[in-house]
């Protein structure tokens, strides 16, 4: 069994900002120092999965997906944002290790550096539709915007553009599916990856209405692109008559881990995963390994 007190003192005694998680990312241990950075105190903390108590909602799903990848082994670094009792915003650096083994293997995490988030950003909402105005003079003023969370039309104000209150933008996005050329093709979509958040993407989708324009936003998280990958893998697989072993190595080579970290989280040598390799890119047709991600993708 895995020492939780052991731990935790290991770790507080060296005063650093740190949380132990069980395997179902229940918090275990909050560190004095975690304490003092966020403004929780552990009672409010300890006992509550970590997404629960610290991921702000907007931030659940992707905080939730990066957690789930750390306890599986598969991210051992990563951001993720946290809100404190007075609703101040901070973004973490984590660096995850796996403590333990088996059932009561858990997850430290370790806040290696922090930045606090300024209230003004852009709206971090996941679904957002919205109406601005067409005109190149008044190119993204806002008319309306609906959230999940209610409805907020604007009063017209010309501050209320929407590159600057969804996307925390200056000027209109680059690759506003609105201003790509297409003549009276609509509706017209772009897909990008959110800038400063490596595991979030959105899809934006315009349509034309009279001198308006009518927009939708929605973000999405790797983990449910991931799961839709997960399901091509399968078709593929299921079609290629791939092995069990074998689905599990592709599905490793595809994350862009080494055949030693492979050999490692399966329990096997290197040898025995280059094996599995050359038997699922044979199976697949692929020369190599970016041809398989080019045969998934």
């Amino acid at each position: 069994m895995i020492s939780w007190h052991a731990v935790a003192l290991h770790f507080a005694d060296r005063g650093y900002p740190c949380a132990l998680l069980d395997r179902d990312a229940v918090v275990r241990m909050f560190s004095a120092s975690l304490e003092e950075l966020l403004g929780w105190r552990r009672e409010e903390v300890e006992g509550r999965r970590w997404v629960e108590a610290i991921a702000p909602p907007t931030h659940a799903q992707i905080a939730e997906a990066r957690i789930d990848r750390a306890l599986s082994g598969t991210l051992r670094t990563f951001d993720s944002e946290a809100a404190t009792p007075k609703s101040e915003r901070f973004r973490l650096r984590l660096e995850a290790s796996l403590v333990g083994r088996g059932a009561e293997q858990g997850l430290l995490l370790t806040v290696t550096s922090s930045e606090a988030l300024e209230a003004s950003g852009p709206l971090l909402e996941d679904d957002v539709d919205y109406e601005i105005v067409s005109s190149l003079s008044d190119f993204g003023r806002l008319v309306s915007i609906t959230t999940p969370s209610g409805s907020v039309r604007t009063g017209g104000n010309a501050v209320d553009y929407c590159y600057a209150v969804i996307h925390g933008n200056q000027s209109p996005c680059t690759d506003c599916p609105a201003l790509q050329p297409g003549a009276d093709r609509w509706p017209r979509t772009v897909a990008r990856r959110v800038s400063g958040a490596a595991d979030l993407y959105e899809v934006v989708t315009a349509q034309s209405h009279d001198d308006r324009l009518r927009m939708r936003l929605r973000r999405i998280s790797e983990h449910t692109l991931c799961a839709i990958q997960e399901s091509k893998v399968r078709s593929l697989a299921d079609s290629a008559q791939l092995s069990e072993r074998e689905r599990t190595v592709l599905t490793y080579l595809l994350m862009g881990r080494s055949l030693a970290d492979i050999g490692t989280i399966l329990g096997i040598s290197t040898r025995t995963v280059k094996f599995h390799q050359a038997n699922v890119l044979e199976k697949l047709g692929a020369d190599s390994r970016a041809d398989l991600v080019r045969i998934v993708t």
